[in-house]
């Protein structure tokens, strides 16, 4: 076999691996991810299964103004799915382990209520931007953007 043509079998074998990945590979697997902004910081740990299916194994939020500040642990499952740069998640059920205001317990009705508008019900769009090792779900308008690091 000539000089060029073994380079180029070597080339061609190589680089079969480096194909890119779809999104919807490329996320699959667990991401760090924090949130934070003016009032608000969220960390979570984030598993993208096959599937559209997700699992949130540990969640923690915490903010608001002098006063009322808040913090609250749990997990949730979800779905999700990836369409070019946009993603649609949708919580599916979350377990708030803990929930206080102001360093106490937080009154049950009140728990609900900021879990019902934390994890909404209804499903979110986001663009997303990512590569092999990090993950940036944009936040739009009224939430800072989720950076996820692997």
């Amino acid at each position: 076999m000539k000089r060029p043509a073994m380079v180029a079998a070597a080339v061609a074998c190589s680089t079969q691996g480096a194909i890119a990945q779809a999104p919807s590979e490329l996320i699959l697997g667990t991401w760090t991810c924090e949130q934070a902004g003016d009032d608000l910081t969220v960390k979570q740990t984030i598993t993208f299964l096959p599937g559209g299916q997700s699992r949130i194994d540990r969640w923690h939020g915490e903010g608001g103004p002098a006063g009322n500040r808040f913090e609250l642990r749990g997990s949730a499952a979800g779905a999700w799915e990836i369409i070019q740069d946009l993603m649609q998640q949708k919580i599916t059920s979350n377990t708030l382990s803990s929930a206080t205001l102001n360093g106490q317990p937080m009154p049950p009705d009140l728990e609900q209520q900021v879990a019902k508008t934390l994890f909404g019900g209804g499903p979110s769009t986001s663009r997303i931007r990512m590569s092999a090792d990090r993950l940036v779900i944009e936040g739009g308008d009224f939430w800072p953007d989720n950076i996820c690091t692997r």
